[in-house]
């Protein structure tokens, strides 16, 4: 027995010394930020012992913050802030609840009862009694009236008064530059109103050569807000013809004087008046001369007498001299034009006439291609034309991409980007390439070191990239192995 209780005494020794040794080797490590609840907040271990904490304790709160202020409808809310780990408690503020007035309030149309905050509550129409009315007069409005029989707001209505009614109208003239108007009321005849007119006129009827014309004059005047006019008209003497602007007929000859012809100088007077229009008599006048083509190199051309429409065999012939040149060169596009100039001298005077020749447009011609890349988003094809520099086509070309070369933990990739146009039924591409660095070895976290024994194998400290499984040191140098061989047994006597 006593055997036995020595045993126990040593195993537990030993287990004591191995806590000691273990507890003296590991230190928890907290993570600097709080975690917390509703009650309090707290730093977590996170060495794997999830239980552990430190510096646990209530939240220690600032002062409140409104968040929303509460209205008579809605509630609000408000907050503090735990000022160690940043923990929110937020508080409902409970709505304030209406008061609404004992009073009503009115407008027009409703009446109701108001709380401060302006909703409203009861509204509805008004319930009139019946009108009170008090009669209008000529001169005095009148009126008629009810009353809300809930909130007593009174609806007032204005009858105006009768006023005067003015019958017959009489009109006074003095002339052609004065008149009155004098209006008699209807409801009392000794109430006369005397009023003067404005006086316009007018020509309403113009005077012609032959008869005679009007000249309309109105008295006008504004009474009681309405306007009223009287008429008065007056007799405009004929006017008899007058010629004075004489136009040349153009009908002189070679031989002979022209005449000349003149309208009434009235306006709406057709009365004309022919007479001689003297020393007009032409002589020989040539026109300009008529050419006549045959192709591009042949051209006939004769002068007539403008004087002589009778004679139609006067005619003159002259030698022409027949020139040409490109005046609108043809392009890609477009054609161009041969101009041809016939000339000929007559009289001492020069003339001449052109007849133009369409030249076939050129048509474009395979030239040279141009790529333009503006960097790797977008790239245009310029097409130069070989039959002219200046004709230039831009396509803006569609750039597609995709990684040729995938890049390494190492090394560098390649991404190639395409751009493609189609012009003139055919397409053209043009590849331009972007280096992609390279990725970098994924290390990971630092696998801790496992001492060998006797019977096991352990491990270095070591990093293992996940893309290319290679294995690295605490330098994160490249390593060959990661294994400590097992030690063996160590025999003693």
């Amino acid at each position: 027995m006593k055997t036995k209780k020595l045993l126990m005494l040593i195993s537990i020794s030993i287990l004591g010394l191995f806590a000691f040794t273990s507890c003296k080797k590991h230190a928890h490590e907290y993570d600097s930020k709080y975690s917390n609840n509703a009650e309090a907040h707290w730093q977590a271990a996170i060495c794997g012992h999830t239980d552990e904490k430190q510096n646990y304790g209530a939240h220690e709160y600032g002062n409140w913050t409104i968040i929303e202020v509460a209205t008579h409808a809605e509630d609000g809310s408000k907050k503090q802030v735990c000022d160690v780990c940043g923990y929110e408690n937020i508080v409902v503020i409970p709505a304030l609840g209406h008061s609404f007035s004992n009073d009503w309030e009115n407008d027009s149309t409703n009446h109701w009862h108001e709380c401060s905050c302006g909703d409203k509550k009861d509204n509805a129409a008004h319930e009139y009694e019946e009108f009170t009315i008090k009669a209008a007069t000529d001169t005095e409005d009148g009126s008629k009236k009810q009353v809300c029989s809930v909130c007593g707001y009174e609806n007032l209505v204005i009858i105006p008064a009768l006023g005067h009614s003015y019958g017959t109208l009489s009109w006074t003239w003095d002339g052609y530059s004065s008149a009155t108007a004098t209006f008699t009321c209807e409801n009392n005849t000794s109430h006369i109103e005397e009023v003067p007119a404005t006086i316009t006129s007018a020509v309403t009827t113009e005077a012609t050569c032959t008869s005679v014309g009007v000249r309309t004059y109105t008295a006008t005047v504004i009474f009681d807000g309405k306007t009223y006019t009287k008429e008065k008209t007056e007799e405009i003497p004929a006017l008899r013809h007058s010629f004075t602007n004489y136009i040349s007929n153009n009908d002189a000859t070679s031989t002979q004087d022209g005449t000349k012809t003149a309208c009434c100088d009235h306006e709406g007077c057709s009365e004309t008046n022919t007479i001689t229009d003297e020393c007009t008599m032409l002589g020989h006048v040539y026109s300009n001369p008529v050419f006549t083509w045959t192709g591009y190199t042949n051209v006939t051309v004769i002068f007539n007498c403008q004087t002589c429409e009778s004679e139609v065999n006067h005619t003159e012939t002259a030698a022409v001299t027949i020139t040409s040149e490109v005046t609108t060169p043809a392009t890609c596009e477009a054609t161009g034009v041969r101009t041809y100039t016939a000339t000929v001298i007559f009289g001492g005077n020069t003339y001449t006439d052109t007849k133009t020749e369409v030249i076939p447009a050129l048509g474009h011609s395979d030239g040279s291609l141009v790529w333009v890349w503006n960097e790797y988003e977008s790239a245009t094809a310029k097409f130069i034309c070989g039959n002219d520099e200046s004709h230039i086509q831009e396509v803006p070309a569609t750039i597609t991409s995709k990684v040729t070369t995938p890049s390494t933990c190492e090394g560098t990739g390649v991404r190639t980007y395409t751009a493609t146009v189609t012009f003139g039924e055919k397409t053209y591409t043009n590849e331009k390439i972007e280096e992609i660095l390279a990725t970098g070895h994924t290390y990971g976290n630092l696998v801790a070191a496992v001492p060998a024994t006797c019977e096991k194998d352990g491990n270095v400290a070591y990093y293992h990239c996940s893309v290319c499984d290679k294995y690295f040191n605490e330098n994160k140098e490249e390593i060959e192995t990661i294994v400590v061989p097992a030690t063996g047994h160590t025999y003693g006597n």
